[in-house]
């Protein structure tokens, strides 16, 4: 099925309804571009938008992920839906914004469970906390541990974004991980001297200095 083909069929969809016969396009529909991958994503974005009760987007997220789970470029797909709701974000009333919360987590527990989860590829600044955060948790929850290289990039955003969102982030679910296996000498002496910058807020100083005392 082309894409042009598919996405009529969503748009077409029951309104306000879990209409499974018309979002089941996705799972034969030939996508060969990345414009084409923008289309559908859309379109599904829209569909789920219009869904009024949470049993039906649970049941619409259920499908839909396990539609696309099925096909080879899966990947694709998955960071193209998650790339869709990005952009919308900003678009989306504050009332819908916990249904696309839910739908956030849902995307990015399974991208994470069909990638190696690369912690500068989903640590990133996006359109605010509220997106950022569910997706930065499913991320660092599913490490074991950190590498120095993680931990590196992790203290670098960090400085980048001081006294934002990303320090609470920062403080309640990547320092206990830090306390408990250690940090490099390099990365300890780092932060000694970032918390030593007369630049630096008091909260950010102290945060620096707890990650510089995780070094054996």
């Amino acid at each position: 099925m082309s894409v042009t083909e598919a996405v009529a069929r969503i748009e077409l969809a029951e309104e306000f309804e879990f209409d499974p016969s018309a979002i089941s396009v996705i799972e034969s529909a030939t996508i060969n571009s990345e414009t084409e991958f923008k289309q559908v994503c859309l379109a599904l974005f829209r569909n789920y938008w219009g869904l009024p009760k949470i049993q039906k987007q649970e049941k619409w997220a259920d499908f839909v992920l396990t539609a696309i789970e099925k096909r080879a470029d899966r990947n694709e797909f998955f960071a193209y839906l998650m790339e869709c709701i990005k952009q919308e974000w900003r678009q989306i009333d504050i009332r819908l914004k916990p249904k696309f919360v839910n739908l956030v987590i849902k995307v990015i527990e399974k991208q994470i469970k069909h990638t190696d989860a690369q912690i500068d590829k989903f640590i990133i600044k996006g359109p605010d906390a509220e997106f950022d955060w569910p997706i930065m948790k499913a991320v660092i929850k599913s490490k074991e541990s950190l590498s120095t290289a993680e931990t590196e990039y992790l203290l670098d955003y960090l400085t980048k974004n001081a006294n934002t969102y990303f320090m609470n982030f920062f403080i309640k679910h990547i320092l206990p991980i830090l306390k408990r296996d250690g940090v490099t000498k390099k990365i300890a002496d780092r932060a000694y001297a970032e918390g030593s910058s007369k630049e630096t807020s008091s909260r950010m100083k102290e945060l620096f200095y707890l990650i510089h005392a995780c070094a054996p």
